[in-house]
Parts: structure tokens; C-alpha cells; sequence
């Protein structure tokens, strides 16, 4: 069995998942299990000291086994709770480490998988899937176990104490459990409904947040709160129906007890007046009934709660099985860099984000078309273009976003492809298109980029990169908000430009990093990047040619290829795409 069909067998199977989650922690569920049967055996002691207790009574109180019987109730409190402890402990440890693993697994996948997936899902497997795993991990195992032995115990304890009432009790608890087992067992496809419709509602709540301002400023609310209604209105009726199951298991114990206790009692004091019972006997034989019907009751429901957890285990090992960047039989992790190579170079990449569909790829859609090119260190090169022309699929690669579906990469001589990502990126810092910025201050904006910098460093990058707020350099505890709300456009600009100055990376990537800037911030922000020509190499992605017409080198792209190189003056001479682009701006030549 290859390794993709031991993934999908792990995913279908999370019986073999659970087991290696509790090989851990084996010893103490062990512990957990031995006290629980020390406690059911004392459970079951307990009966027949009761119905001895009574049979003496009529002569004498026997003191003695009275202070057995006290000492054994205290013996199960405390074990209980000691108990209780262990199995809470071993939950919270397990659940602990599946939230970090998830955690870890998702940072550390393919870009491609987790935008395969909408956020919203992921939280939902980190917070809501990941609680429901407490019982199916340690209590509903333990349980399972404990609560089966007491079962037997008891009624082995009953067939002996009066084999007649016996008969009536096995009748009621085989009905018992069979309706237990099958109304739990039908709780997993509805609590599996609930769980993904809570992930859709999530999902839907988190893109709205995140476009709040526009659904706002279009008046859309009624809209996206319909589409929230929806999903929470879905995981209310999967939620009603896993109501409904718990209910019928509940109620239908509840009246099968009382039945029960009503035919015992009657047939018990028939037997009594008969003699063919004492009535410390049938005291004894009532509590054994309790003792079978309780584990019989727990049982369902603990079929039910492991039912609901393996739905949500199952969500999340999907989740656990996502490619991670570092795996790979070719990668390597030598730093051992070419100091004389070229910082960039490509030889005959290609690019394309789907799957190939046939074997010439004739109807392949390619991001990038047999690239070739060096850049030389310390030099400041800019790739031009209408969109979708591929400048960003560049990046994509040189930030092993995505590896070359053909030909090869190289950073200071190194294949990307042989490379972990990790020492790859160390090379950069990228300013995306976008600007991230995360809730929270300047300072924790900035600092996670150069971990060294000191409170000076930070300053001195914010003032390179231009950003001030209200006519002065912002303070470092300054808070941005949930997404730099309250930041503008610009300033979240000029805070990513920030992160790329304080990064000590020997290659920047501008990713359309000052398109939201006015020309006179993006004439200051430029004299910064240029001051660190020759000592760093910049790469720019820009739309507005100003940033970039004294490059070293400009590459033209369309559709994916390369159909024009050379300076500012060379192609406003020989490149018709470049001079279209240089018109529809108004830029002065």
C-alpha cells in the first residue's frame, strides 16, 4: 500500500487514528482503567453487604459491616474523583497537542492546500471538532470498558443472588441496550451536519468581518446576515435532531427503569412471602438492578458522544494530512551558497496552477511559458506587464509558493526545488500587494520580521518607509485594529514596506508596494529602496511605470512569457507593449 492509500484508509478509519492518539498516554489510561474497575467491584460489593446488613437487622445491627460498607462508599468517592482527574488531565494533554499538531500542520502545508479550504473551516476544526474530542479520547473509552464490566459483574451477581428475577432484568436490558446502541449510533451523521453547518456559519461570519467596510458602504447587510441566518438555522435543525435522538434514549431509560423496578419489586415480594426470597436478598438484588441499568444507560450515550467525536475526528484528519512543504525525498538543507551565482536565476520555467491535462499539455492554461533570465546581485530589476501577464506567478516561485511545473529555479545557485522553503524565504523580504496587517500594535508588526531589532530599528525603518500618522512617526504601542482598520490604504502600504527595510533579507520583493502611495510619498519611499542598490537586490512587480523606470533591468511579460528585456530607454525603443504601457500612463519619457 502506497502512502496516499494509507492517508485515505487513516481518514476513513479513525478508529486507527484514535488508537495512535492514546498510545501516549497508555499507562495512564491504564491507571485510569484499574481504578475504575476497583471502583466497580466495590460497587458491587456493596449490595450484598446492604442486604446482609438488613437481614441482621431484625436481630442485631452489625456494626461491622456497616463500617465496611461506609469505608466503601468513601473508597469510591475518593478513587472517583482521583479518577475523574486522570481521564480530565489525559483529555485536556491530548486535545492540547491535536490543536497545536493542526496548528502546525496548516502553517506548515502547500499554499495550494489551504486555499483550498475557506478559513472558516479551519477554525471550526481547531476550536468546536477539537472539544468534542474529549470524550471519544479518554472518558468514552474508559467508560466503555469500566461500564461494560460493572454490567457483567452485576448481572453475574444477580443470577446468583435469584435466577427468575434474573430472567425478567437480562429481558429489559438487551431491549435496553439495542435501542441505546442504535439511537446513538444514528447521532454521528447529524452531529456531523452540525459541526459543518456551525464551519459554514463561521466561514460566513469571518468574510463578512472581513469586508465589513463594504458591506456597509453597499448597505448589504440584510444580505450576508441571511446567508449567516441560513447556516445557523441549519445547525440548529441537526442540532434539534441530535436533541431529539439524546431525548428518546433518555426517556426511553427513564420509563424502562421504573417498569423494570415495579416488576421486580412485585415478582420480588411474591418470592419474599413465598420464602423463596429473605428480604435483605431482594434489597440486594433491587441495587444490582440500578447497578445494570445505570452502565446500560451510560452506554448509550457514551455510543452517542463517541459517535459525535469520530465525525469530528474524521473533519480534522483530513485536515492532518495535508502535503507539508518540508516533506520531500529530494529536498535538502545545506546552506552552502554560491557567492558568485546569480541572485536570480530561471532556466526554461514554466508555470501552471492546474493539472496537466493531456500529454502535449495542448489545452493547459500556463501562468508562466519557458522563463529564462539572471539577475545579477545587488542590481534593481522590475517585471512589467498588463495582469495576468504572470509577474506574480514569478514571485509565487521564488517564494516556493508553488515549485516550476517545468525547468528550474535558482536562488545563489541553489534549486528552489531542492531547497527547504524555509531557507529559501530567508533570502527575502516580501512586501505583498495586499499589505497585511495583523490586529494588534506597530511594534508587533514589525518585530516578528527581525526578532534582533532593537526599538530604535523599528523607528528608523518606519521613517524609511515614510509612515507617519497625524504628521509624525507613529509610537511603537500604537494600535492598528483587526486588519489595520485603522490604518489607511497608504499606511498599510508603507508598514509593509517598514517590515522589508527592517529585514535583514538580502533580496527585497515589491509586490505593487506603493501603488496605494501619493507621488510624493512614492518619490521618498523610492529614494529609501534605491539607497539600497548594490547592497541589496530589489525585484519589483509595478502597473505604474514611474517606480520603475530607472531599473537596471525591466522585463516585459505577456501571456506568461518574456517579449521584451532591457532598460527604460531601450524598450520605450524596441518594445511596442512597453511604449503602450508607458502611453496609457501619461508617463513622461
Amino acid at each position: 500500500m502506497d502512502t496516499k492509500d494509507k492517508t485515505a484508509e487513516n481518514i476513513y478509519n479513525p478508529w486507527k487514528q484514535i488508537a495512535a492518539e492514546l498510545k501516549p498516554h497508555l499507562l495512564a489510561l491504564i491507571l485510569a482503567i484499574i481504578i475504575g474497575i476497583t471502583v466497580a467491584t466495590i460497587s458491587l460489593i456493596q449490595p450484598t453487604l446492604i442486604g446482609n446488613i438488613v437481614n441482621s437487622a431484625s436481630a442485631s445491627l452489625d456494626w461491622k459491616l456497616v463500617s465496611f460498607f461506609i469505608s466503601g462508599l468513601a473508597a469510591v468517592a475518593i478513587l472517583s474523583a482521583f479518577e475523574q482527574y486522570v481521564l480530565e488531565k489525559i483529555s485536556e494533554t491530548m486535545v492540547f497537542r491535536i490543536r497545536n499538531d493542526l496548528a502546525y500542520r496548516a502553517l506548515g502545508a502547500d499554499l495550494a492546500s489551504v486555499q483550498s479550504v475557506q478559513s472558516g473551516n479551519l477554525t471550526s476544526a481547531l476550536g468546536s471538532d477539537t472539544s468534542q474530542l474529549r470524550g471519544i479520547l479518554s472518558q468514552g473509552v474508559v467508560e466503555l470498558i469500566v461500564q461494560s464490566l460493572t454490567l457483567i459483574g452485576a448481572l453475574v451477581m444477580m443470577l446468583y443472588t435469584d435466577w427468575v428475577l434474573f430472567t425478567v432484568v437480562v429481558f429489559a436490558v438487551v431491549v435496553l441496550l439495542l435501542s441505546g446502541v442504535i439511537l446513538g449510533s444514528r447521532t454521528r451523521p447529524a452531529a456531523e451536519d452540525v459541526q459543518t453547518n456551525v464551519a459554514l456559519m463561521s466561514e460566513s461570519f469571518a468574510r463578512v468581518l472581513s469586508g465589513i467596510r463594504t458591506v456597509k458602504a453597499f448597505r448589504a447587510e440584510p444580505i450576508f446576515l441571511a446567508t449567516i441566518h441560513n447556516s445557523a438555522d441549519a445547525a440548529r435543525r441537526s442540532g434539534l435532531k441530535v436533541a431529539k435522538l439524546k431525548a428518546i434514549v433518555a426517556g426511553f431509560t427513564q420509563s424502562a427503569i421504573q417498569i423494570l423496578l415495579f416488576v421486580v419489586i412485585g415478582f420480588g415480594a411474591i418470592r419474599v412471602s413465598a420464602g423463596l426470597l429473605t428480604v435483605g436478598e431482594l434489597t440486594s438484588f433491587i441495587m444490582y438492578v440500578m447497578l445494570v441499568f445505570t452502565p446500560a444507560a451510560m452506554l448509550g450515550g457514551v455510543v452517542a458522544s463517541i459517535s459525535e467525536g469520530i465525525g469530528a475526528y474524521s473533519r480534522i484528519a483530513k485536515f492532518r494530512t495535508w502535503t507539508q512543504e518540508n516533506s520531500g525525498n529530494d529536498i535538502i538543507s545545506s546552506e552552502h551558497y554560491d557567492s558568485c551565482a546569480p541572485a536570480i536565476q530561471f532556466k526554461d520555467v514554466s508555470l501552471t496552477y492546474e493539472k496537466l491535462q493531456d500529454v502535449d499539455n495542448s489545452m493547459t492554461q500556463w501562468a508562466l511559458k519557458d522563463i529564462s533570465l539572471s539577475i545579477p546581485q545587488g542590481s534593481f530589476v522590475a517585471f512589467v506587464g498588463q495582469s495576468g501577464a504572470g509577474k506574480s506567478s514569478i514571485f509565487n516561485i521564488l517564494e516556493r509558493f508553488y515549485l516550476p511545473t517545468h525547468g528550474e529555479a535558482f536562488v545563489y545557485g541553489q534549486n528552489i526545488e531542492r531547497t527547504l522553503p524555509d531557507q529559501i524565504r530567508a533570502n527575502f523580504a516580501f512586501v505583498d500587494q495586499s499589505a497585511p496587517v495583523f490586529a494588534g500594535t506597530i511594534h508587533d508588526n514589525l518585530s516578528f520580521v527581525n526578532s534582533e531589532a532593537s526599538n530604535n530599528d523599528l523607528v528608523q525603518a518606519l521613517i524609511s518607509a515614510e509612515l507617519s500618522i497625524n504628521g509624525k512617526i507613529p509610537d511603537l504601542d500604537y494600535e492598528v485594529g483587526e486588519g489595520g482598520a485603522g490604518l489607511s490604504g497608504g499606511e498599510r502600504q508603507r508598514l509593509a514596506l517598514a517590515r522589508a527595510f527592517l529585514s535583514k533579507a538580502p533580496i527585497i520583493l515589491l509586490d505593487e508596494a506603493t501603488s496605494n502611495l501619493d507621488s510624493i510619498t512614492e518619490q521618498a519611499v523610492h529614494s529609501s529602496i534605491f539607497a539600497l542598490r548594490g547592497e541589496r537586490t530589489v525585484i519589483a512587480i509595478a502597473h505604474r511605470l514611474s517606480t520603475v523606470k530607472s531599473a537596471d533591468m525591466i522585463y516585459v511579460l505577456n501571456q506568461g512569457k518574456i517579449v521584451a528585456q532591457g532598460t527604460h530607454t531601450e524598450l520605450m525603443t524596441n518594445s511596442p507593449i512597453y511604449q503602450k504601457l508607458v502611453k496609457s500612463q501619461q508617463l513622461t519619457q
